[in-house]
Formats: C-alpha cells, sequence, structure tokens
C-alpha cells in the first residue's frame, strides 16, 4: 500500500542564532522542535560545514525526503505528536528521531547506517532506531491519516495473472 503526504517545507524568516546548534537541540531532549531545527540536525548529517547555513530551500527539501522519506514539516509533525501524546522514549532526541526515519526509509546496511548517523556506534543506533519506531507505530492507529484517493486498490485473490482480473 502506498501512502501519499502532502506536506510542504515552511520556510522560517528567524534567525538563527537562537541556541538551536545541534549539541543544544540534544541536551533539550523532548523539548519543543521546529522545521530549521530538523533542518540543522540533517544537514549535519549529511556533513555540511556548517549546519545551520541554509541551501536552496527547494534542493534542501528534495534531499530531506531522499533521506527521511518525508518532509522536514512533516517530520516536526511526527515528533511535536510524539511528545504530546507521550510516546517519545525516555531521553530521546530529534536526532534518535531523524535516524528512525532514515532508518525506516533506506534499510541499508548496520556499519552504512552507522556512517550516515554521524558515526554512531552500531549498538546505539540500534536502541535508539528501533525506539523511535516502535513509538511511531503507536500513533498509526489514532493520528495518522491516509489520503484514500492515493491508494492503489489491488486485489490480492491469488495472482496478478488471474484470468477472473485481466483487463479484455
Amino acid at each position: 500500500m502506498r501512502i501519499c503526504c502532502f506536506a510542504t517545507m515552511m520556510d522560517t524568516d528567524s534567525n538563527d542564532d537562537d541556541g538551536a546548534s545541534p549539541r543544544s537541540l540534544k541536551r533539550q531532549g523532548s523539548a519543543e522542535v521546529e522545521v530549521s531545527d530538523t533542518l540543522v540536525w540533517a544537514r549535519q548529517m549529511w556533513q555540511n560545514r556548517d549546519p545551520t547555513e541554509r541551501r536552496a530551500v527547494m534542493q534542501e527539501d528534495r534531499d530531506f525526503r531522499e533521506t527521511f522519506g518525508c518532509g522536514p514539516f512533516l517530520a516536526k509533525e511526527a515528533w511535536q505528536k510524539l511528545n504530546k501524546f507521550d510516546y517519545l522514549p525516555q531521553g530521546g532526541t530529534i536526532e534518535n528521531f531523524l535516524w528512525a526515519l532514515c532508518f525506516c526509509k533506506l534499510h541499508t546496511k548496520t556499519k552504512a547506517m552507522c556512517t550516515l548517523c554521524g558515526g554512531t556506534d552500531a549498538k546505539t543506533l540500534s536502541k535508539w532506531a528501533w525506539a523511535c519506531v516502535d513509538a511511531l507505530t503507536e500513533l498509526e492507529g489514532e493520528h495518522v491519516s491516509v489520503c484514500h484517493c492515493c491508494v492503489p486498490v489491488h486485489c490480492y485473490c491469488c495472482s496478478p495473472f488471474c484470468p477472473d482480473h485481466l483487463e479484455h
């Protein structure tokens, strides 16, 4: 089943000098997170020289979606819902949440995933990625909506070549 999400990246015009460095965000844990905060962490994972330096909005949005499977606004909204409904793992950070999104999107080997996540060790990555994935599954039943107009309908009776379902 394919789920389509319609979310756009919100461009903020605030100064990034509000203490929103990756280190201060890491200490905040489940504090309020803005779109710019998720982008700072993403830039750090992409190994940009200065994670607070913005790039072209469309390029950054495309890179974010390729890495995490959703846009930065949607990632922020999911993080806030996890926080609001108290589904976040104890001590989890936005960095750990982005690891989980990247893990779900890429399904890559452990060593490559550890490198992508800033050189963290496999045990730490596994602990936080799975904890955040489990937290995300808690949101599914009540808080995640599906746009049914974008979900393809398939018949799973027996085979895609079933003669009852072939178009004549």
